[in-house]
């Protein structure tokens, strides 16, 4: 079935934009406020409006008609009094296919809310109409419109050629308030959003920096009357220790390292060890390096050195590359 709607319009594509006043942009938002109440009223969906897709060509035929059903004293009387289009009558009076009707009876509300009353005409004006162009309509960009209505992570819009899409936060080029300023096309995010990004940011860096600082890198064995092992991450802090003895008994286990550090580490368990009578004063021990490479300096710190000399042990340290340590160092 064809139409009889004449084509006398159609939204066109928007050339120069305008910087609104403070005053004009009050009255934006007031008209937006009053559109999405009456839309309401009819029972349309703002949501909907934007899950229906359209073509260029079926939002042309629609404001034909919208224009048309305002001006028809019959059928404007009907809308406003029942809240609802006269379908039948549209059908019947302008041949209007019912496929094409009812899934954008919708639209059609929108677009004669729109231009069949003063009480936002500021909202009105923002679309983009004039006299059809000869040959095939043209594809435009139409990520830019007016913010109606947010809807979590998305929002509603109104393009200036008539269509009522969701904003794409994942489009970086859109815009999410008015086309009319003229900026240049940006996100913006919600404020609620954006901080929803930087604490995920802030949890994986955490989560990263936890994993490679409680990762075993580099290993030693103290090797004695009691022996003990040692497991230090790659920043050359203790991740774990473990004490065993003669007997294979766990020993100091509760043993609490404030100062993680491989100097610090050995010199509390070799104080303890010596106290709770674990090695006698004097003994020999044996330190080997497992896996991962540790430096001299690494064993020459005060803490450990007073432990050795305060208990009279004698405590060699093989490095692992050839190279070995003994402590206490020589007096200087």
């Amino acid at each position: 079935m064809t139409m009889s709607i004449p084509k006398r319009y159609a939204f066109k594509e928007r050339y120069r934009d305008y910087n609104p006043n403070k005053d004009d942009r009050l009255r934006l938002r007031q008209d937006i406020r009053s559109f999405l109440l009456d839309l309401s009223e009819y029972q349309v969906d703002v949501q909907k409006l934007c899950e229906v897709p359209t073509t260029q060509e079926e939002r042309n035929d629609l404001l034909n008609l919208a224009l048309i059903l305002i001006n028809d004293e019959a059928i404007a009387r009907d809308f406003v009094r029942e809240g609802v289009l006269p379908l039948r009558k549209i059908r019947q009076n302008f041949r209007v296919p019912k496929d094409f009707l009812e899934p954008h009876q919708g639209l059609l509300i929108a677009y004669m809310l729109l231009f069949g009353t003063e009480r936002y005409s500021a909202l009105a004006r923002q679309l983009s109409i004039g006299i059809p162009s000869t040959g095939a309509p043209k594809a435009w960009d139409n990520n830019q419109g007016i913010r109606l209505k947010s809807f979590g992570l998305t929002c509603a819009v109104l393009t200036p050629y008539g269509e009522f899409r969701f904003l794409d936060p994942a489009q970086k080029n859109t815009v999410t308030g008015d086309f009319i300023t003229g900026s240049p096309a940006l996100l913006k995010p919600k404020r609620t959003l954006a901080l929803g990004a930087l604490v995920l940011l802030i949890l994986a860096s955490l989560f990263v920096f936890s994993y490679f600082f409680n990762q075993e890198a580099r290993s030693v064995t103290l090797l004695g009357e009691t022996e003990a092992t040692f497991h230090f991450n790659r920043f050359g802090r203790l991740v774990s220790a473990s004490g065993t003895n003669a007997s294979g008994k766990a020993v100091l286990k509760d043993l609490v390292y404030s100062d993680k550090k491989v100097d610090s580490t050995l010199a509390l368990f070799l104080e303890k060890a010596v106290k709770e009578k674990l090695l006698p004063q004097g003994s020999e021990l044996t330190l080997v390096v497992l896996n991962g490479r540790f430096r001299p300096e690494d064993f020459q710190g005060d803490a450990l050195q007073s432990q050795v000399r305060a208990h009279r042990l004698t405590l060699r340290i093989n490095l692992g590359d050839g190279t070995s340590l003994r402590l206490p160092l020589p007096a200087p």
